[in-house]
């Protein structure tokens, strides 16, 4: 029995550390990656702030929605476009006296055909800055830098007054651009200053003076190499706690030097390509899957949190690289790059962390059989990663004994509560105080449990659980909860974080024997299991729901390779559209609203008679990219489903709404309509 506890106690712990996030509460709410209305239509490279807005520069025609020409500003409130935009992907933008300064490829404005390469924007116009450099094809300016009153610009060109050699960075003195010595012979991907120093970073490996492999000081007018330099492409630079960190492609792909290179805390595992720091803690973006040893397995994708000793993340990351990173005056994190969700919500290749307002969910747990309190337990708010599947838990409170519980939740960001037994607690109440994991109101079933969205605080979301007929018994079952699927970027195997978290029930007959809840590598075991017939039934925020029927233990048997495989699933989180009081006439299928939509549209059905229900969502290809309701049983009544587009690409979409009879299984509607998901 204390084996069984202390088991359970881990997994419990597990789901904390593993799938929960490290974030406070407090009175101005929880930290999370939120939207910024609607995003960007394309990538993101580089973030600034200006006039008091956030600008944002790369390659895209919107900003929310609204023509923005490769760069737009956030006011807060709106995004706008600046000054009409520039024609041409920029790469990096700086804010240089009272200017706004872009730099890219072949930029011009919509009103000028003459091609340069770095543009100033005074707050109404774009205006070419300085004398500019050669207009050759593969010319490009990558990188802006300012220090003591002077504009720095590192990328892959040569200077009108350039007859030969390297070049590739310059500085801008009294409008004229001049370079430093002659250059760096490759590409300057970054610039930074460290020890008052300019420091520059990319893909060269020499200068006029020196092997400097890919990292150089400018020092008494030479560039100067570091060390013995590093052995691959530095994209970014930055000053931390009196090092100099280096990010990009070269073993550990981060590394600091204080006299000597070192890779920072074991790396991460693929390209960094932004630095900043954010509350004395350096944060890192990148192409990235895992910081630290491979071992850890420690996914932080995208972006992570280095504290001087440790990697952190900052909720579930992205689910693409992130290119560019900015703090505010606010100490707000703006991300920018090519991923489509971060911290499990859609929001189009930039986001921002910071805290939003919470709002507190409580309400009481109960018996089912008999309606009394129960006095132990943890209450959970959770969601589920459109990328990663990850478990997200937003807060967890223990039960009191008294059966209430209170949780936090962010505002407007929909969440299951879950409420798990704790064996800790058996000693005291004996096994009729176990009972099985239940979702609000009063399932086992993710798919179907009432998602809460709050916008107030919610009081009333009480609970009511099963008791589990539980002996201490000698038999056992155990096996794989094989999780069949894999995030773009993560490597094959199942020593994975997000591969933790399935529920196994199980019961005989109307009775439940117990449950278990598998660990990062994908295993579970029953334990003090009798003898009977099994049904096992395994559930998992995110994935379809898997059955067993007639598993088989006999006396003290340790039954092992009883394995179940989930594939992902949108689940059956249906928002009813009035009440199930209004009874339709027929089945019917809407058209969904809005249409064309980015990311997110509504599906309204009506059913006359309690029915089981399937809402698939299919590609062109005919393929299936989302099941937002499978074999769900509702009664009659008016419906309507949320599908989120997020990790889609735009494109021709077409929904099929099923209906089969609950006794005979027959099909008795099928309805299908097209829809048009535009970013």
């Amino acid at each position: 029995m204390g084996n069984i506890r202390a088991k359970y106690k881990f997994l419990l712990v597990t789901l904390l550390i593993f799938l929960g996030i490290s974030q406070s509460i407090n009175a101005q709410g929880i930290y999370v990656w939120s939207p910024i209305n609607g995003g960007v239509n394309g990538h993101v490279n580089a973030i600034v702030e200006f006039q008091n807005d956030i600008i944002v520069a790369g390659a895209f025609t919107q900003a929310g929605g609204f023509p923005a020409l490769n760069i737009a500003r956030w006011n807060g409130t709106n995004w706008e476009d600046v000054g009409g935009g520039l024609n041409g992907e920029i790469h990096a933008l700086a804010v240089f006296g009272t200017d706004l300064v872009a730099a890219g490829k072949f930029l011009q404005t919509t009103t000028n055909d003459t091609a340069y390469r770095v543009f100033r924007f005074d707050g109404n116009q774009w205006f070419p800055l300085g004398t500019g450099f050669l207009n050759r094809t593969n010319e490009v300016v990558k990188t802006l830098f300012v220090h003591n009153g002077f504009l720095y610009a590192g990328g892959n060109f040569k200077l009108h007054q350039t007859s030969g050699g390297a070049s590739n960075i310059a500085r801008l003195n009294s409008n004229a651009w001049q370079n430093m010595g002659d250059g760096l012979d490759l590409e300057v991907l970054s610039i930074t200053a460290y020890q008052n120093d300019i420091i520059a970073g990319g893909k060269f490996t020499a200068s006029d003076t020196a092997q400097v492999n890919h990292v150089a000081r400018w020092d008494n007018g030479k560039w100067q190499r570091i060390g013995n330099g590093l052995n691959g492409d530095v994209f970014a630079l930055s000053e931390f706690n009196g090092d100099l960190i280096a990010g990009g492609d070269f073993p550990g792909n981060i590394s600091r030097w204080n006299g000597a290179w070192s890779i920072l805390g074991n790396g991460v595992s693929d390209t960094v390509k932004s630095l900043t720091t954010y509350d004395n803690n350096l944060i890192v973006g990148g192409s990235f899957r895992y910081a630290g040893a491979l071992a850890d397995s420690f996914y932080v994708n995208g972006v992570a949190k280095w504290s001087n000793s440790n990697w952190s993340k900052l909720l579930t990351g992205m689910d693409k690289d992130v290119r560019s990173l900015f703090v505010d005056e606010f100490d707000r994190i703006y991300a920018g790059g090519s991923f489509m969700s971060a911290g499990g919500d859609s929001v189009n290749r930039v986001s921002v962390w910071d805290t939003v307002p919470s709002v507190k969910i409580s309400g009481t747990v109960s018996f089912q059989h008999n309606n009394e309190p129960v006095n132990h337990g943890l209450a959970q708010a959770q969601r589920y990663d459109i990328y990663t599947r990850d478990i997200i838990i937003y807060d967890s409170s223990r039960v009191q004994p008294d059966g209430s519980y209170i949780l936090h939740a962010p505002i407007d960001r929909t969440v299951y509560i879950i409420i798990y037994s704790e064996d800790e607690d058996d000693n005291s109440q004996g096994g009729q105080s176990k009972y099985i994991p239940t979702y609000y109101p009063s399932t086992i079933y993710w798919e179907n449990a009432t998602l809460i969205q709050p916008e107030t605080d919610v009081i009333d979301a009480d609970v009511l659980v099963e008791q589990m007929d539980y002996s201490v018994n000698p038999g056992s079952i155990s096996g794989k909860v094989i999780l069949n699927y894999t995030p773009e970027g993560y490597p094959s195997g199942n020593n994975l974080d997000i591969r933790a978290g399935s529920i196994v029930y199980a019961r005989i007959g109307g009775s439940w024997k117990n449950f278990a809840i598998s660990d990062r590598f994908e295993n579970y075991k029953l334990n003090s299991m009798p003898e009977g017939s099994y049904q096992l039934i395994v559930n998992r925020l995110g994935y379809s729901t898997q059955v067993k029927n007639n598993v088989i233990l006999t006396p003290g048997q340790q039954l092992t390779d009883v394995n179940f495989t989930l594939t992902i699933s949108d689940g059956g989180s249906v928002n009813i559209s009035g009440n199930t009081g209004i009874v339709p006439d027929n089945y019917l299928l809407h058209q969904n609203y809005p249409n064309p939509f980015n990311p997110v549209s509504n599906i309204k059905f009506e059913i006359p008679e309690r029915s089981i229900v399937n809402l698939k969502v299919y590609n062109t290809a005919g393929q299936v990219v989302s099941e937002l309701l499978k074999n769900q049983i509702l009664s009659a009544g008016i419906y309507t489903a949320e599908f989120d587009g997020g990790n889609l690409s735009s494109g021709v979409y077409f929904y099929n709404f099923e209906i089969v009879d609950e006794n005979t299984g027959n099909q008795v509607f099928s309805g299908t309509k097209k829809m048009v998901l535009i970013k």
